[in-house]
């Protein structure tokens, strides 16, 4: 058997000196805007712009430091899904990167998109046939750690009902059995 991709989850230390940064900076200007709210009048758009932004942009950076946690967990509490079989009904990516590849194994399905190099620090496997991925036919036999599907509920505020956001199954070891 031959390992083939296994999952980063850690995240880089980095990301969450980045994290308390941010949200340093946006307490500063809260209080500078508090302080001098005559003077900085000018500028209110462009604080409420970055304001804006900057919810999003910690929504994206909590839900990635989220992520990293579950798959960790999964890690240690061996909380994954493992399947041993043969690679069926492969259906390749096109080569320009646009779309899916699909394949199954014991069918359940899996899919990637625009592959990363194996040596990218990634979550789940997204190579491709067409960008170096080891799974090139159906028939070949390959051992893999994945986590289920899960639904997960995005709120917005000022919307009624939560939308409800299905993640696909991510591949987070992958094995060559020969």
């Amino acid at each position: 058997m031959q390992l083939v991709f296994e999952s980063t989850y850690h995240l880089p230390d980095k990301i969450e000196f980045l994290y308390n940064i941010h949200i340093i900076t946006i307490i500063i200007i809260l209080i500078l805007s508090i302080i001098f709210k005559n003077k900085i009048y000018r500028y209110k758009g462009l604080i409420v712009l970055f304001l804006i932004c900057s919810f999003f942009y910690y929504q994206g950076l909590n839900s990635t430091i989220e992520l990293s946690k579950e798959i960790h967990k999964s890690f240690l509490d061996k909380s994954y899904k493992v399947l041993v079989g043969e690679i069926k009904n492969l259906k390749p990516m096109h080569p320009s990167g646009h779309g899916l590849e699909t394949f199954e194994v014991n069918g359940i399905s899996f899919s990637t998109s625009y592959g990363n190099t194996s040596e990218d620090n990634t979550f789940f496997f997204n190579l491709t046939k067409a960008y170096r991925s080891p799974i090139q036919r159906n028939g070949q036999k390959v051992k893999i750690f994945y986590l289920p599907t899960k639904v997960n509920k995005l709120c917005i505020p000022f919307i009624p009902e939560c939308l409800k956001v299905k993640d696909k199954r991510g591949i987070i070891k992958l094995w060559l059995v020969e």
